[in-house]
């Protein structure tokens, strides 16, 4: 597992805080929830809606963190600043990096469920 994508620590963490056999479910809620926010990023990419891109950005940086998932998270939180700070293009171009790093969060997060 990519250790940039993931910090192992917070999931280390989540462990300490709840249980071994708690984290595999929520790594499956947050690859659930990501991939509903990713089509919604998609799709705000597609129709250059940057309301939508802001909110959806926000909302995967958020339980990106949460996550671990340093990388993607602060990619997203990258995208929402550039959206409220109206650097339209800055956004879209960051926003299109989303879809295929989130692909990769996904596979280092599986592996990592795996490994358990």
């Amino acid at each position: 597992m990519s250790d940039s994508l993931i910090d192992t620590q917070v999931l280390d963490q989540m462990v300490a805080d709840t249980s071994a056999e708690v984290l595999p479910m929520l790594i499956d809620a947050f690859l659930e929830e990501s991939a509903t926010r990713m089509s919604e990023i998609e799709s705000a990419l597609t129709t250059q809606d940057v309301k939508l891109l802001e909110f959806e950005s926000h909302t995967l940086g958020s339980t990106a963190l949460a996550m671990g998932a340093r990388s993607l998270g602060n990619l997203s939180r990258a995208v929402e600043a550039h959206c409220i700070n109206g650097q339209l293009e800055q956004a879209f171009s960051k926003g299109a990096n989303l879809p295929p790093l989130l692909i990769q969060t996904r596979d280092a997060l599986e592996e990592h469920k795996n490994s358990l």
